[in-house]
């Protein structure tokens, strides 16, 4: 995996270094984003080392199959391909949103919720990151009925488990009560129902 990143390092720095001057970070994002998900597709990493397929019709594969409108996109593929790192493109779009993160104050949240979240409940949940991180956060919301209620945060390596199903396995931890009992696989503890 560190291969990987490291592999992907320069070249998320050289695309996010083109994007910022542009100022199009924006649109550089949801580029890779497209790109990203096709590169790393079985089939398409398949074709990487197939000699029936050369390099521009790969690359030209990869763009229209993403149907991205960023021009220099292609070049970027058409690199990547050519070097045989197209497998490295999703490790290149993470760095390359960490770039556009840190240069906008902003971090991605991811947000498991039991139910449904209201519009006003996310943008309470929201602001109150915000103030805590001192970020603009931009949440990814899902729903996860494993969690009972509540929901659980994640910023980076930073978890914030505001669910019932966390607090159940602090109540356990707190009773001595092994985790990985069966009933707890339930999230819910014999012991104190």
């Amino acid at each position: 995996m560190a291969e990987v990143a490291t592999i992907a390092r320069p070249y998320a720095e050289a695309v996010f270094a083109i994007a910022d001057s542009a100022s199009a970070l924006p649109a550089w994002s949801a580029a890779l984003g497209c790109l990203s998900q096709v590169a790393s597709q079985p089939e398409v990493l398949a074709l990487l080392g197939d000699p029936r397929v050369s390099a521009a019709q790969l690359t030209e594969l990869v763009v229209s199959v993403a149907a991205v409108d960023v021009a220099e996109a292609r070049g970027l593929v058409a690199a990547l391909v050519e070097n045989q790192r197209l497998a490295a493109f999703p490790q290149l779009f993470e760095q390359f949103e960490q770039l556009k993160n840190a240069r906008e104050n902003a971090v991605d949240a991811q947000i498991e919720s039991a139910f449904d979240m209201e519009p006003a409940q996310l943008s309470a949940l929201v602001a109150g990151l915000e103030q805590k991180l001192h970020r603009k956060v931009r949440p990814s919301v899902r729903v996860n009925k494993d969690l009972i209620g509540g929901v659980c945060v994640t910023v980076g390596d930073q978890v914030m488990d505001g669910s019932v199903r966390g607090k159940l396995a602090q109540l356990a931890d707190a009773l001595g009560v092994d985790s990985r009992d069966s009933q707890l696989a339930d999230g819910l503890p014999p012991q104190v129902f």
